[in-house]
């Protein structure tokens, strides 16, 4: 996990998110759609600017395996980068298309980031085990997600406000795996010390 690709496309996120809370009593399908074609192309194409580097980085004192799976995320990476630019790209282009499938498309994207979050904390961190109350967050991502999707009766304002707050959730998330993972590496680096400190003062001995 590149540690700055994943805060600004999180300050990105919640920069969105507080503004779809404050103008979601406009009528603003079609500007939304230019913002959200342009949060595509931005994040895509700093990702895939700052992939080369950190492959590099990656690569250096790693094994044969360890190297793989890090050329097989970065691969990963540049797909979904190049993916995220193109439908930016399209979203700007024919974004009178796209006005008729924005509630469907801010549920898919609530779901999505649910699901993400969700396999993140509870894959991406073993063997440490996260508190239950984090798992609200992509809880709650998924339940507006749905909501958006299924309950028809919404007016858009609802729908715009709803998918504000998810994505401010969303990336609230984020910044807390951040903080945890910084936590954990400073655990980490604790118990390395201690262990060499204990190593020292035996061999004094």
């Amino acid at each position: 996990m590149n540690t700055k690709i994943v805060l600004l496309t999180s300050l990105l996120i919640l920069t969105a998110g507080v503004i779809l809370t404050i103008i979601h009593p406009l009528d603003v399908y079609t500007g939304l759609i230019i913002i959200l074609g342009i949060i595509f192309i931005v994040p895509g194409v700093v990702n895939i600017i700052l992939l080369p580097g950190s492959e590099k980085t990656n690569k250096e004192g790693k094994t044969f395996l360890a190297s793989l799976r890090s050329r097989i995320g970065a691969m990963v990476g540049f797909i979904t980068s190049l993916g995220s630019v193109i439908l930016g790209i399209c979203m700007l282009l024919w974004y009178e298309m796209y006005v008729k499938f924005l509630p469907f498309i801010f549920g898919i994207i609530l779901v999505c980031g649910g699901v993400y979050h969700l396999c993140v904390m509870a894959i991406g961190f073993r063997p440490v085990k996260l508190s239950w109350w984090v798992y609200i967050f992509p809880v709650v991502l998924l339940a507006a997600g749905f909501i958006i999707i299924y309950v028809e009766t919404l007016s858009q304002s609802q729908i715009v406000l709803l998918t504000g707050a998810g994505l401010i959730v969303f990336a609230v998330n984020s910044l807390l795996e951040l903080w945890f993972i910084k936590m954990i590496q400073r655990q980490k680096c604790k118990e390395m010390n201690h262990k060499e400190n204990a190593s020292l003062t035996i061999e004094n001995q």
